[in-house]
């Protein structure tokens, strides 16, 4: 897209990311993009991507990044907690809110990503959440990838795809493991929450519980009987959109 920016930014500059300018009508607000991670990252790219060409449209400064381990940024999950990436999302944060010269932020949250922007919202004053698909704890998300293992195991019965110490292709340790079991998102003070859910939605009870208004749409994500196929959400990402307008 025409004047979207590679940057690298955090420590040492090891995380990348992709930062779109806002055109014509300025609205001064900075949309975050925390997109899934591990295998479901991958998958959801070329939907968040069009999320960032069109919000970058309507007025809003975009930035989407990878977090530590995954897509271009440095690291290596068997070196990582969440806790890192928890100081990745809040790096990008910074990092968007000083290119786009505003304290206006808006998250877009994808999966697991919903409980790490909870984490911001804790530490910064965040205006809006919109999330898809949201998952809360770590122990939600561990369930949903078992599941997803489960079923690559059985189309591609050659692979190791799901051991003790590969999760769908990435390595893990029993560390990691440990801490994403913990990893809980705190209750926060953001008075607009919306959640954009596929139909095949798992856990509506609690975005409900967490104060979300949200919708539910016929369109179906398939994060774990498809794990390994592009996501082609285009009616998720004309409602997310819409909501930003």
């Amino acid at each position: 897209m025409a004047g979207s920016q590679p940057i690298f930014f955090g420590n040492d500059d090891e995380l990348f990311g992709i930062f779109h300018p806002a055109q014509g009508f300025v609205r001064r607000q900075g949309l975050l993009i925390a997109g899934p991670l591990l295998n479901e990252g991958m998958r959801a790219h070329s939907a968040l991507r069009q999320v960032a060409r069109r919000a970058a449209r309507a007025g809003y400064d975009v930035l989407r990044f990878d977090y530590a381990g995954m897509g271009n940024s440095c690291g290596d999950v068997l070196d990582l907690s969440v806790d890192d990436w928890a100081e990745n999302i809040a790096a990008a944060s910074e990092t968007l809110l000083d290119k786009a010269n505003t304290d206006r932020l808006i998250v877009f949250a994808v999966r697991f990503s919903a409980c790490l922007a909870h984490r911001l919202a804790a530490r910064r004053p965040v205006e809006k959440i919109i999330a898809w698909d949201p998952l809360y704890s770590g122990v939600a998300w561990a369930e949903r990838l078992e599941v997803a293992a489960q079923n690559m195991s059985v189309k591609f019965p050659r692979s190791a795809m799901d051991t003790s110490d590969v999760c769908l292709g990435y390595r893990v340790n029993g560390a990691f493991k440990e801490d994403l079991l913990a990893a809980t998102a705190p209750d926060v003070d953001v008075q607009e929450r919306f959640a954009v859910l596929g139909a095949d939605f798992i856990g509506r009870e609690d975005v409900e519980r967490r104060h979300y208004d949200s919708v539910v749409l016929d369109e179906v994500a398939d994060w774990e009987t498809s794990a390994s196929q592009v996501l082609f959400a285009h009616q998720t990402v004309d409602e997310i959109v819409g909501r930003l307008k």
